[in-house]
């Protein structure tokens, strides 16, 4: 059943965040500014890979190891602190943020840029006010202890838990 649960919660994501929104934006064609990048435009493919595979890798170890799935509603139950959680706190938002990334770049659109920033703006302040705060009570000394061993955003060489 977590199979299925895992499936859907990232079926449930990609068709809002990464699909529904840029494509709504495109249908808009409203662009801030240009963004002619020619040739250059693929190299959106790094981080759009690169954030599928961070996306993947989290939706895997929730299942795997905290017995949930992405979704709020039905987080892990577990203090989750291996595979991408040893690097950075949010490995499943960075990944978002690096797929809406490559999406502007191979899409050269500014509309799609600004919606990636505007992304990572309100995923700071839900992470700031709600979760960690909630993370905090649930999980106490441990979570703090990891809090202030791997950082928030940017991700370290090194795993920050051991």
């Amino acid at each position: 059943m977590l199979i299925l649960r895992s499936i859907a919660a990232v079926v449930i994501i990609v068709a809002i965040w990464f699909v529904g929104f840029p494509a709504l934006l495109l249908s808009l064609r409203v662009e801030p500014f240009p963004l002619r990048l020619g040739a250059l435009r693929m190299a959106g493919a790094v981080p759009l890979a690169i954030g599928a595979w961070l996306f993947l890798w989290v939706t895997w170890t929730f299942a795997a190891i905290g017995r949930g799935t992405p979704l709020i509603f039905d987080a892990p139950t577990r203090f989750v602190a291996l595979g991408p959680l040893r690097f950075v706190r949010n490995p499943m938002y960075v990944g978002d943020v690096l797929i809406i990334l490559g999406e502007a770049l191979l899409l050269e659109s500014s509309a799609i840029l600004v919606y990636g920033a505007v992304f990572w703006l309100a995923l700071h302040i839900l992470v700031v006010t709600l979760e960690e705060p909630r993370l905090r009570r649930r999980f106490g000394s441990s979570y703090e202890r990891y809090c202030q061993q791997v950082p928030r955003w940017v991700p370290r060489a090194t795993g920050g838990m051991g």
